[in-house]
């Protein structure tokens, strides 16, 4: 005998609990077509390892500043998905490079810091230094 479509016995299979988890890290404004986007990944047909693989590589993408400052770039979670796009090169997603504004500052900063810089007392690395005090700087408000 078939178990009813909404038996509360039938236990989910794991592309349901992957979905889900996969659905809850998809950014909020782009969260859309949730039974599209469920048959893109079932379709999908991911391996552990592709799994893996989007765990690790989705969050960067969400925090890339790609999609964090313009929302309308990310692709909905179907196209995501039926284009593989967790296989993109990462570079795609890294910080953007400083701008000279952002530069000038960190140098400013790296300047008036007596005694050593953020991440060592005595730095020789000075690019190490201001790429720091630029990061610091992006995460403030």
């Amino acid at each position: 005998m078939q178990p009813a479509l909404f038996d509360a016995e039938v236990p989910m299979r794991a592309s349901d609990d992957r979905f889900e988890v996969f659905w809850q890290a998809w950014p909020a404004a782009r969260r859309v077509d949730k039974h599209k986007a469920r048959a893109a990944f079932i379709r999908a047909a991911l391996s552990g390892a592709e799994w893996t693989q989007l765990q690790r590589v989705l969050p960067l993408q969400v925090a890339s500043p790609q999609w964090t400052e313009h929302p309308r770039f990310i692709p909905h979670p179907t196209t995501y998905l039926n284009n593989r796009r967790w296989t993109d090169d990462p570079a795609a997603y890294a910080p953007a490079p400083p701008t000279a504004a952002e530069l000038e500052r960190a140098h400013r900063i790296r300047a008036n810091m007596r005694g050593g810089c953020l991440h060592d007392p005595v730095c020789d690395d000075w690019r190490a230094c201001v790429a720091r005090i630029v990061a610091s700087l992006r995460e403030r408000p």
